[in-house]
């Protein structure tokens, strides 16, 4: 019995957990355009504009609303399967390219994950630092809209400028 539970502690959090050293290298020339982008709200808009280019049953999402910023995942890709695990490592991963963009000092208030509440939320709140709302409407990771300015930390704005022109070529 207690072997049952283990293991479906482990489907539960599977997501959660094959995401813990996946960040913005996972996404290739994206991820590299995202870390040498100016500032942050420039990575951002990077990696939503052109995610299409790494990931095709999904999109990304970011809004500013009350000096928060949104940034989500949304799978439109009908008959998906898992999509609780696909959700936890979209999230997963974003936070961990928000933290690598900002630095450890950045925090998200909240967390939003579109399924039920797993019997032991505990882990999440582990990894996030926050307790996540699950059952939303969305999956997202909400900030303070102030880290939008900051500047990550190493870009090279001439490597910026050749990742731009190599993806306006793959780019319709």
């Amino acid at each position: 019995v207690d072997r049952r539970r283990a293991r479906g502690k482990e489907v539960e959090q599977f997501g959660l957990r094959l995401g813990q050293g996946v960040g913005l290298d996972a996404l290739g020339l994206v991820g590299d355009l995202a870390r040498h982008s100016a500032s942050l709200e420039q990575a951002l808009r990077n990696i939503v504009l052109h995610l299409h280019l790494h990931d095709r049953g999904a999109i990304p999402t970011l809004s500013v609303q009350d000096g928060e910023v949104y940034i989500g995942y949304a799978i439109y890709q009908p008959g998906v399967e898992a999509t609780a695990q696909i959700y936890d490592l979209a999230i997963r991963i974003g936070y961990n390219m928000l933290r690598a963009l900002c630095g450890p000092a950045w925090q998200p208030r909240r967390v939003l994950l579109p399924h039920a509440s797993p019997p032991d939320p505990v882990p999440y709140r582990n990894v996030f630092g926050v307790r996540p709302r699950f059952g939303a409407d969305q999956a997202a990771l909400i900030f303070s809209a102030r880290w939008l300015a900051q500047p990550v930390p190493g870009a090279e704005p001439e490597r910026y400028r050749e990742l731009t022109e190599r993806i306006q070529v793959l780019s319709p």
